[in-house]
């Protein structure tokens, strides 16, 4: 948990920084990224890996299908949370596995 929540959170952090998007509320984009971070993360680790393909699945769901639309800040930063969370979670049982 300790891992994840080392890189997951400075990367929404940094993240929500580098937007330069005009007229994008920072403050929404970083509570949604922090949101999926906090359900996802926790669920995930409650499931341990079984929880992992379903977070995966619906990130690609929302990636393919979200960028045709015009999407409020707090939805777009969950997005990029549940991004960091995917890579996060990918790369901690990447390493277990070595």
């Amino acid at each position: 948990m300790m891992v994840i929540l080392a890189f997951s959170i400075p990367a929404i952090i940094l993240h929500t920084i580098t937007q330069r998007v005009e007229g994008l509320s920072k403050m929404e984009f970083l509570g949604g990224g922090l949101a999926a971070l906090l359900i996802f993360s926790f669920f995930g680790l409650l499931f341990s890996y079984c929880l992992l393909p379903v977070v995966v699945l619906l990130w690609f769901y929302a990636s393919m299908s979200w960028s045709q639309h015009e999407l409020p800040d707090f939805r777009l930063g969950f997005w990029a949370g549940l991004g960091c969370v995917v890579g996060t979670l990918s790369g901690s049982i990447a390493m277990v596995m070595l």
